[in-house]
């Protein structure tokens, strides 16, 4: 399937500046709990901003997505997630078809990356080595043998929009999970580049 220009805006983990937490949209104490958690909803917001007329700040999808059990606070209040299955529920509220993969053979992610969007779970250990834990990242197309793609905590590029990724280096890091969106869930018409917002 040929890859359709889509505009995927960028929506960062944690915004430059003095205050993030008003690109965030809510409380300073809010944000300080949820910042280091919220890969999945920056990927999440990205796909909604362009597949739908909402425009719900970071803020709002977190709880959303605390409802829907995407996360889990532990009694020590730390946080478990964000969990696929009810990341694809979130989706699904604002009109966003897509599946759960997981333990997926490399070589069947890089063909879906032709087919749509997806969010990959990434091994953050593989990326740096003063790093642990997972990262969810947001592939939007691909070139060849590179990724394009939108990383919210901007660790495979420097500005995180668009980082071009080799095949080989992705399947290295690469957990075999996530989330695929098909082209068709978000398509609304001829719409031009990718653009920070």
């Amino acid at each position: 399937m040929k890859q359709p220009k889509i505009e995927i805006p960028f929506v960062a983990k944690r915004s430059h500046g003095d205050a993030p937490w008003q690109d965030f949209g809510g409380p300073i104490s809010e944000y300080d709990f949820w910042a280091p958690h919220i890969c999945g909803i920056a990927c999440a917001r990205s796909l909604i901003l362009s597949a739908d007329d909402a425009t719900p700040s970071m803020y709002s999808l977190t709880r959303q997505a605390l409802d829907l059990g995407v996360f889990r606070i532990k009694d020590d209040q730390s946080v478990e997630g964000a969990f696929h299955a009810p990341l694809v529920a979130l989706l699904q509220q604002y009109g966003i078809a897509a599946t759960v993969f997981a333990r997926l053979a490399f070589r069947c992610i890089w063909k879906l990356t032709n087919d749509g969007v997806l969010i990959l779970s990434i091994n953050l250990a593989k990326v740096r080595i003063d790093l642990s834990g997972s990262h969810l990242v947001l592939i939007t197309g691909r070139e060849d043998h590179y990724a394009r793609i939108h990383d919210n905590a901007r660790l495979l590029c420097k500005s995180g929009i668009s980082c071009r990724i080799h095949k080989s280096k992705l399947a290295a890091i690469s957990n075999d999970r996530g989330i695929f969106v098909p082209w068709t869930s978000l398509a609304r018409g001829p719409i031009g580049l990718t653009k920070p917002a």
